[in-house]
Formats: structure tokens, sequence, C-alpha cells
């Protein structure tokens, strides 16, 4: 965003998030092709492109959609990588990997489930090894940066602004008892609805079968301790709180179609009649969600650009101008 940001101005950085989003689906349609099929990947990408969430923080300026693009291209980088062994595979999946952290911090939970997969899938060949080192390289680059600026900022690499604030003490079992309950029911209500049981069957599933364990696995890996870690975080669950948890509707939608793809095996007009409804449920609840969640910032937009309007109409370059929060960080993008 910095970089569009200097070259073209403030306007043209709000289209990198919806641009992100659109590039998410296509990751997520492209990865699911490749470990199921053209059909199953097509099912995936339209039930992510009726949640409520991804849509809302698709035109949202916060980072959570950002941490679902550099995930899910990362994970088709990797399953590239996995079947050519090619370094350019491996660089592309390094560097989309280590830009995770640097984005959010609790993201170093995926770089480490990625990293744990690997190592359970090597095989007994220098192919991969050297293979693996672009990967291990392009993923120090952000990495290294983001160390580097916090040695420069806070006077220690592993230090970050959340450590000004003692924001790592804000985690305890206490937390954990008391909102597990209501997370849950969140992810089942305002999550991703019936995705969220198929994708935590899908996942035990590819677990349970020999031939696509370690895929569950690392499915498994992706969801569980990130979604421990908000369990167990200070701040109790708000409208707002299933968006420490977006990427794992993604997740969440993998398994759910792998677990139908498997259906059709030996069931295959109950694995269609499964999908159907599937894709009709979360079409009726989904939509009408995403237009009402998308009202409150169009309405809230509408009122910033007039008042700028305004602004830019009556107040003098230079004046110094006293207003709330939102309207200062408004104006402050706008480089006023």
């Amino acid at each position: 965003m910095a970089v569009v940001f200097r070259i073209l101005g403030p306007e043209p950085t709000l289209y990198i998030n919806p641009l992100m989003a659109s590039l998410s689906l296509l990751a997520l349609f492209l990865l699911c092709r490749l470990w199921i099929g053209n059909t199953w990947g097509l099912l995936a990408a339209t039930l992510m492109a009726f949640n409520p969430f991804a849509n809302e923080h698709a035109l949202a300026g916060d980072a959570h959609t950002a941490i679902v693009f550099f995930l899910l291209w990362g994970l088709f980088f990797l399953a590239q990588w996995r079947k050519t062994y090619s370094p350019y595979w491996a660089f592309s999946a390094g560097l989309f990997f280590g830009m995770l952290p640097t984005i959010r911090y609790p993201a170093i939970f995926f770089v480490l489930a990625i990293g744990i997969f690997i190592l359970l899938n090597r095989p007994r060949n220098k192919e991969f090894w050297r293979s693996l080192i672009p990967g291990v390289i392009s993923a120090a680059i952000p990495i290294i940066a983001l160390c580097v600026h916090n040695q420069l900022a806070f006077g220690g690499f592993w230090k970050t602004a959340y450590t000004l604030s003692n924001e790592q003490t804000n985690f305890s079992w206490n937390y954990f008892a008391n909102y597990s309950p209501q997370y849950l029911l969140k992810l089942l209500t305002e999550g991703c609805t019936l995705v969220f049981v198929l994708g935590i069957i899908g996942t035990a599933v590819l677990c349970a079968r020999q031939n696509t364990r370690k895929r569950g696995i690392l499915l498994a890996m992706l969801v569980i301790p990130i979604t421990l870690l908000y369990m167990s975080y200070y701040w109790p669950p708000d409208p707002q709180s299933m968006r420490f948890l977006l990427p794992t509707f993604f997740i969440y939608t993998i398994a759910s179609v792998w677990l139908l793809h498997l259906l059709t095996k030996n069931h295959r007009i109950l694995a269609w009649i499964s999908s159907i409804v599937l894709l009709l449920v979360t079409m009726f609840w989904g939509l009408p969600q995403s237009t009402q969640r998308m009202q409150r910032p169009k309405d809230l937009n509408a009122v910033l650009a007039q008042v700028t309007r305004v602004l830019k109409k009556q107040v003098e370059p230079g004046s110094i101008l006293i207003s709330d929060e939102g309207l200062n960080q408004h104006l402050d993008f706008l480089g006023y």
C-alpha cells in the first residue's frame, strides 16, 4: 500500500484490498483444483464469495484480507513446489509465507505449520534440500526487514509495539474457558455456518485416511493454534471478533469440499445433493448479511466524503483542525 500511495496517491490504495480479496478467491480455486478437482475448486471459491465477513473486510482498510491473500497464494505455490521441486516455486512460496508475520504477528503460527508440514513430507534426496534453500532465503527477507525495523524502533529485534503495552501477558486459561464457547457459537452463526461444521468433519476424515493424512494435518495446524490463541485473548468476543479467524474460513472451505469429493466415491447422488444444499444455505445466509455489513461503511464513507469536500472549500491551507479520531485519520490518509 505504501508503494501505491507514494506513486499514485491515496485513492488508488483503496483498490488494493478488494483486489487481494478477488485474487484470494482465485488462489482458493487453483489450490482446490490442484488438490481435488475443477468442480470442487469452483464450489469452494463460490462458497467464500458469499461469506459476509470476507466481503466486509475486502472493502476494509485492515490487515486481515492481506493475511488471506498471502496465505492462500503461498499454499498454492507450496503445492506446485511439492510437485516439481522447482526453486522458483520455492522462492515464491517462501516470500509469501515470510510476509505473513510482518502483516500480523500471530500469523507466525501459519509459518510454523508450513514448516512442520514440509519436514513431515521431506523425501530422502538432495533435490528436495537444494530446491528448499531459495524458499528459506525468500522467507527470511521480509522477516529480517521486520527485525531490523523493530531493532531501530524499539531497541530489540524481538520487541514490538505490543511489547510496550505488555500485550503478550493478556492471554490466559480463564479467558479461554470463558470465551471459547462464544467463539464456537460465532463460528457457527456469524463466521461460516455449515462450512465450519463440514470443515471440522472433513479435516478429521482427511487426517484419518492414509493417503490424505499429511494434508489433513496441515489443514488442522493452520486452524487449531490460531483459534486457540484468540480464544485465550483478554478481549471478549464482539461483532468483529471473527476477523481474527478469517483465514481459517478458507481452510474450513477446503476441508468441506474435500469431504464432499470423498463422498462422491461411494454416495455420488448424496454428495451432489449435499453440495447444492450447502451452496444454497450459504448463499441465502451470506448475501443478505454481506449487504447489511457493507451498508454501514458505505454510509460512513459518504459522510466522510461530504465533510472532506466542505473542508477543502472552506478551510484555509495551514489551518489547525480539531475533530474526532476517525475524521483525523481520514484527513491524514488524504494528506491533509
